[in-house]
């Protein structure tokens, strides 16, 4: 058996309002967070994204709005820098 380095991955989750013409903007104090290892030894990258992205659109349920969430290969990218994963989705109040 071959072993492989871990790859660590870091995620920001983003809100665009209908109301605001201010573009995508950040949520939370910090400006990225580390995918947890542990997740990943359970599940993909695009599966810990979902888990991730519905738990910010529930925070966010009386919102109408759209959240994103990027995930990076870096903790700091630069703003040249693609994400390897993301997906967003529209949230509102049912």
């Amino acid at each position: 058996m071959t072993w492989v380095k871990w790859q660590n991955y870091w995620w920001r989750a983003l809100m665009l309002q209908d109301k605001g013409y201010e573009g995508w903007q950040p949520l939370g104090p910090d400006p990225m967070s580390q995918v947890p290892n542990s997740a990943l030894a359970r599940m993909s990258l695009e599966e810990c994204v979902a888990y991730l992205l519905e738990d910010v659109a529930d925070s966010f349920r009386e919102m109408d709005a759209e959240v994103r969430v990027e995930c990076f290969t870096v903790p700091d990218p630069g703003p040249d820098d693609v994400p390897v994963y993301s997906a967003q989705m529209r949230t509102y109040d049912a």
